[in-house]
C-alpha cells in the first residue's frame, strides 16, 4: 500500500518541544506526535549584542542608539551640503538613532592652531561630560589631511595614539560597546593628485596612507572592543573594478553623477555613492561578529533536532510494542517518521526557514532489545540548518549525526541515556549589496551531547500523561576559516570551542481516540516545556583580516529560560487518511514570543 503525503509548514520562529505519540489508525502513523519534531530558524542574534533592536527578527535589525563622530570633511556634518555622508546615510536608513558630531573639515591628528585638530575634538567633546548609553558607538575617520597636507607623518601619527587614548580613557568601550577606527582609503587616487598638484598644496603618498593605517591598526590590535574598519581594501577593489560596484567613472569630478555612477563630486571628496560605500562598510564591520556567532547556533540546532527527533521517533515505533516482541526493529526519526504509513509517491511542503522543497531531515534508527525492560539503539540522521539570509552573511550548515542510546524500565521510571556525535560543513556566502558582488567561506566543525532523560507514563481515564526530566551536555567546536569578502580583505575568524548544559522540564499528554463515527476518530494532544541553562560558554573569537588589522571578540551567550508549549489535534478518516494540525509557541528570555503552525495530510491506497 501506498501513502501520500501533503503538509504545510508555517513557521514564524518557533523552538521544539518533547514528544510522546500514540497511533490510533495506520494513516496516522508518523503524524500524530505531541510538539513538532521539527524546531525553528534560529534567532538572528541569539548571543548578545548590544546594537540589536529590541524584537530583532533579522541580522539586519540593528540600530546603534548614539553615534560619536570625530574626523574631517568627510564626516563633517556641516561639510556634507547637497548630499549625505556615510553617517547621515546609515542615520537615514534607521541604522543609526542619532548623530552627535564634533568632526570638522579641515581636521587632522597632528596638532595646530585652531578648532580643527583631533586634541581640541575631543575637548570638546569632554567639556560636555559625556555619560554614555549601551548601544552608543563611536567612530573616529580622518587623516586624509595629514597624508594629504602635512610634512611630519611621525607627528600625526604620534598625535593619533595619544588622542585616541583619551577616549578610551573617558569610556566609550566600556560595558561592550565598540569604537571604530577608519582607516584610509588612497587618497592619492584623488582627482586633485592626477596629475600632482591639480589641488593647491595636495601631495598624499601612498606610502604615508600605508604608515598611517598600520599605526592605526597597531593601536588597536592590543586593545578590546576597537574595530579597524577597512576602507583601503575596499577601495582598492573599487578602482580595481568600478562597474562591479555601479561606477562608471573613478577618476574625474561630477558633481551631478556622483550621486550615481561616478565616484568624486570634486577634487578631493566623494560624492553620495562613494559615501554609500562608506556606510555599506561601516555595516559590514558591526555585525561581522554576529554573523559568525549565529552560523555556529545554527549547527547546535541541528544537534537539537536530532535529540528530540530521536525521542519522537522513540516513542512512535517502539511504545506501540512491547520490548521483547522483536530484537531488532527499525524506526524513522524527524521528516522520516513521516514516511511511516508506506512509500511516499509524492510529498509537498513549504517551509519559509529554508526555503526548500520536500522533506528532508530526519533518518533511520535501528532499535535492538536487550530484556523485557532494555533497549540498545543506533540513530543515524541528517539536518540542514539556512541562517537567515536578510544578513549580508547567508550560511547553511549540513550536520550529519551518529547516536546511540540506551533506554531501560525501572523504579517505575522510563530512562533514556544518549550519545551522539555530529560532523558539520558550513558553507557560507556574502552579499554585499551592490551589483554583482559576492564573497564566500567553507569550514568544518563538530559536535558531541550527552542527555540523561527520565520520564514517568501514567495511563489516565482521558489519556496518557508523560512528566519527564532531561539534563544535557554539550560540546560544540568549528575550525578556522577564512571569508573572502567583496568589499574588505579577506577576514579569518579563528577556530573556537564552548560547551552548554541544559535542564529541561515538562509534561507531555495524549488523550485517548475520541469516536466521531464508525469509521473516524479525533486524537487530541498537548505538551508544555520548560528549558533553563545552566552554563553556557562565550565565544572568544579572534578575527583577522589580510592586511593586518586584529580584533579579539567576545561575543556573550547569557542563560536563557525557555518556556514552549504545544497543542495538536489528529483527525482520522478510516485507516487510509488523517489530517493533522500542529501549533507551538515558544518564549525565551530577552526575545520575543516564537509561533509555528503545521498542518498535514495523509492518504493510504
Amino acid at each position: 500500500m501506498l501513502a501520500t503525503t501533503v503538509g504545510l509548514t508555517v513557521m514564524l520562529g518557533a523552538a521544539s518541544a518533547q514528544a510522546i505519540e500514540l497511533v490510533s489508525s495506520p494513516a496516522l502513523t508518523g503524524l500524530t506526535q505531541l510538539g513538532a519534531a521539527a524546531s525553528a530558524a534560529p534567532r538572528p542574534f541569539t548571543v548578545r549584542n548590544v546594537y540589536a533592536k529590541a524584537g530583532a527578527t533579522r541580522n539586519t535589525d540593528v540600530e546603534v542608539g548614539r553615534l560619536l563622530l570625530f574626523g574631517d570633511s568627510y564626516t563633517d556634518l556641516a561639510f556634507s551640503v547637497g548630499y549625505s555622508n556615510w553617517a547621515e546615510q546609515l542615520e537615514r536608513s534607521g541604522f543609526v538613532g542619532g548623530l552627535e558630531s564634533y568632526a570638522i573639515a579641515g581636521g587632522k591628528a597632528r596638532p595646530e592652531a585652531g578648532p580643527k585638530p583631533l586634541s581640541v575634538q575631543i575637548d570638546n567633546f569632554l567639556a560636555t561630560s559625556p555619560t554614555f548609553a549601551g548601544n552608543d558607538l563611536t567612530a573616529v575617520f580622518l587623516g586624509f589631511n595629514d597624508v594629504g597636507f602635512n610634512t611630519n607623518m611621525a607627528a600625526s601619527n604620534a598625535a593619533f595614539t595619544a588622542q585616541t587614548q583619551r577616549l578610551l580613557t573617558a569610556g566609550v568601550t566600556k560595558n561592550d560597546r565598540r569604537l571604530f577606527l577608519v582607516n584610509l582609503f588612497d587618497n592619492t587616487r584623488a582627482p586633485g593628485n592626477n596629475p600632482p598638484g591639480t589641488f593647491p598644496s595636495f601631495s598624499p603618498e601612498r606610502v604615508d596612507v600605508t604608515r598611517w593605517n598600520r599605526n592605526l591598526e597597531a593601536f588597536a590590535n592590543t586593545r578590546n572592543r576597537i574595530v579597524v574598519v577597512d576602507l583601503f581594501t575596499a577601495f582598492e577593489k573599487v578602482f580595481a573594478n568600478p562597474e562591479r560596484y555601479g561606477l562608471t567613472n573613478i577618476t574625474t569630478p561630477d558633481l551631478v553623477a556622483s550621486k550615481t555612477t561616478a565616484l568624486w563630486r570634486d577634487e578631493i571628496h566623494f560624492g553620495a555613492r562613494g559615501h554609500q560605500l562608506i556606510s555599506q562598510v561601516f555595516r559590514h564591520y558591526l555585525t561581522r561578529a554576529w554573523d559568525w556567532s549565529n552560523t555556529l547556533d545554527a549547527g547546535a540546532e541541528a544537534r537539537a533536532r536530532l535529540k528530540k527527533d530521536i525521542e519522537s521517533g522513540l516513542v512512535l515505533r517502539l511504545d506501540q510494542q512491547q520490548p521483547d516482541e522483536s530484537a531488532l526493529r527499525l524506526f524513522p526519526i524527524g521528516d522520516a517518521a513521516y514516511a511511516a504509513a508506506g512509500a511516499f509517491d509524492e510529498t509537498a511542503t513549504v517551509d519559509p526557514r529554508t526555503g526548500r522543497d520536500g522533506f528532508g531531515d530526519g533518518g533511520l534508527g535501528l532499535d535492538m532489545a536487550l530484556g523485557p525492560d532494555t533497549s540498545l539503539g543506533l540513530v543515524y540522521g541528517a539536518y540542514d540548518e539556512k541562517v537567515d539570509g536578510d544578513s549580508e552573511l547567508s550560511s547553511e550548515v549540513d550536520a550529519r549525526s551518529l547516536a546511540v542510546y540506551l533506554r531501560h524500565r525501572w523504579a517505575g521510571l522510563d530512562w533514556r541515556t544518549l550519545v551522539a556525535h555530529s560532523e558539520d560543513r558550513y558553507d557560507s556566502e556574502i552579499h554585499a549589496g551592490f551589483g554583482t558582488a559576492t564573497g564566500d567561506g567553507d569550514t568544518n566543525g563538530r559536535s558531541t551531547t550527552l542527555s540523561q532523560r527520565a520520564e514517568k507514563r501514567l495511563e489516565t481515564g482521558l489519556g496518557l500523561v508523560a512528566p519527564w526530566v532531561e539534563l544535557t551536555h554539550s560540546i560544540q567546536q568549528v575550525d578556522g576559516y577564512t571569508v573572502s569578502h567583496p568589499l574588505v580583505s579577506d577576514t579569518t575568524y579563528s577556530g573556537v570551542q564552548v560547551q552548554d548544559t541544559v535542564l529541561g522540564l515538562g509534561i507531555s499528554a495524549i488523550a485517548w481516540p475520541m469516536a466521531l463515527s464508525p469509521d473516524s476518530s479525533l486524537t487530541l494532544r498537548g505538551g508544555l516545556a520548560y528549558e533553563i541553562d545552566l552554563a553556557r560558554d562565550d565565544y572568544e573569537l579572534t578575527i583577522s583580516e589580510a592586511n593586518g588589522s586584529r580584533n579579539r571578540e567576545t561575543i556573550e551567550r547569557p542563560e536563557r529560560n525557555t518556556l514552549v508549549l504545544s497543542l495538536g489535534a489528529a483527525l482520522a478518516v478510516g485507516d487510509d487518511a488523517a489530517l493533522d494540525l500542529g501549533y507551538e509557541v515558544a518564549g525565551q528570555t530577552g526575545s520575543d514570543v516564537d509561533h509555528a503552525l503545521r498542518l498535514a495530510f495523509v492518504w493510504r491506497f
